[in-house]
């Protein structure tokens, strides 16, 4: 019995596979002629060569569709023979203007998904300042307090940020290069080739939060975002952790989740599924079995 009942698993998931081609939710983070190891991580970061080579590639085997789109298809009954793409940009970093105009121009929509605290560089989130405080010498001191906010739960989560983040400031001057302005926001980034979606007020794991803690965040980020004019009721996951009850939560408002890893989606989930393509060269280290 259980080896018919694999047999037909193995059938059912070729047929859809079959009729329903993949739809691939690609993530991005910073994109720009030089990485700056002050604020910027290997895994994270292209080059804005490497970025447009990548989507060129990507162009000749999906056609590149908005993320509400892929939603929509993801929902549809009806089969799906061609592969679709969409693009995304987590924590709205200022190195976005470096490739939007090459997107539009190339009418490929994307996602940004925004972590509203920081806009104007009044403020950075807790990864930006680990990476900082890796990027200088003598730091040993600190050690223990990144180590601390690395490996804390959500018992000790808050006051482990709010030790690391009085620890050292950012340069006022690096601060005001990391992320979009206001302005920028819902001036630049006013395009309908362009939506504007959640990633919480601050850049924090929700696994690592009490309910009400991101309930908060979550909501703090809605207030911040939905006047924009492409704003769109979608929440991405920081490091894609997240727990059921956050997915209800979500849903319960209207709101999408999506998380991470290198997965496709071929019918609806509970959570989409995005996968990052930062650090190498999509032609070079992504076979054409995975893409």
């Amino acid at each position: 019995m259980k080896k018919i009942k694999y047999i037909l698993r193995k059938v059912f998931n070729k047929l859809v596979k079959f009729f329903y081609q993949p739809i691939v939710v690609l993530t991005f983070h910073q994109v720009s002629e030089l990485m700056d190891d002050r604020y910027e991580i290997k895994e994270d970061w292209n080059s804005i060569e490497n970025f447009k080579s990548t989507i060129d590639y990507l162009s000749c085997k999906y056609k590149f569709i908005s993320l509400e789109n892929v939603n929509a298809k993801l929902c549809s009954k009806f089969p799906r023979l061609r592969r679709y793409a969409a693009i995304t940009f987590d924590d709205a970093y200022l190195s976005i203007l470096n490739v939007y105009t090459y997107l539009i121009q190339n009418k490929i929509p994307f996602t940004i998904f925004v972590n509203s605290k920081y806009l104007d560089g009044v403020s950075y989130s807790p990864e930006n300042l680990v990476r900082y405080i890796n990027s200088l010498p003598n730091t040993a001191n600190m050690k223990d307090l990144v180590e601390r906010y690395q490996t804390a739960n959500v018992t000790n989560y808050k006051e482990a940020i709010h030790a690391l983040m009085n620890s050292v400031q950012l340069e006022d001057k690096l601060v005001k290069q990391l992320y979009v302005t206001r302005e920028q926001l819902f001036t630049t980034l006013n395009h309908p080739l362009i939506s504007i979606a959640l990633h919480g007020h601050e850049h924090l794991n929700a696994t690592k939060l009490s309910m009400e803690d991101f309930q908060q965040n979550v909501n703090d980020n809605i207030k911040e975002l939905e006047k924009h004019p492409h704003y769109i009721p979608y929440h991405a996951f920081t490091w894609g952790s997240y727990n059921k009850e956050h997915v209800v939560w979500l849903k319960s408002k209207g709101i999408t989740s999506l998380g991470c890893g290198f997965n496709f989606n071929y019918i609806k989930p509970e959570v989409i599924d995005r996968c990052g393509l930062g650090g190498f060269d999509v032609i070079r280290d992504i076979t054409p079995v995975q893409l």
